[in-house]
């Protein structure tokens, strides 16, 4: 099965899906990424976070499962990092902690849920 130009397949390792048609909104969307740009769209933060990781060295990681709930849409520079997790920061309540100790750690971003109490202590694990 061929897809021309506009089209999409889904693909897996068991399946071949169908072959469908694009609007120009999402094909817009979905080949932004040559322009420099990660679009999205009511996607998952686990998958924005994926796909944010895939251009950094620095990886984001998600602590608070409850963040896998979050639905992110915005246009965001691939190399802008810092945008996203500040995107994150100010309007999803997201909360990013970077390591003390520089070094083997210092590649890591870790993300959370802020605490609902200013005097409330987190206990998230591995971001202490």
């Amino acid at each position: 099965m061929t897809a021309s130009a506009g089209e999409s397949i889904a693909v897996s390792s068991t399946t071949l899906g169908a072959r469908t048609k694009l609007s120009p909104a999402t094909l817009k969307r979905r080949t932004a990424w040559i322009d420099g740009w990660i679009w999205f769209s009511k996607d998952p933060l686990p998958q924005a976070v994926a796909e944010f990781n895939r251009y950094h060295r620095q990886q984001l990681v998600l602590v608070d499962p409850a963040l896998a709930t979050l639905e992110i849409g915005g246009r965001f520079r691939s190399t802008d990092l810092g945008s996203f997790i500040a995107t994150l920061e100010h309007s999803f309540d997201v909360r990013a902690t970077f390591p003390a100790v520089r070094g083997a750690g210092a590649a890591t971003i870790y993300l959370t849920g802020r605490c609902l109490r200013a005097q409330q202590q987190c206990n998230w694990p591995m971001v202490q």
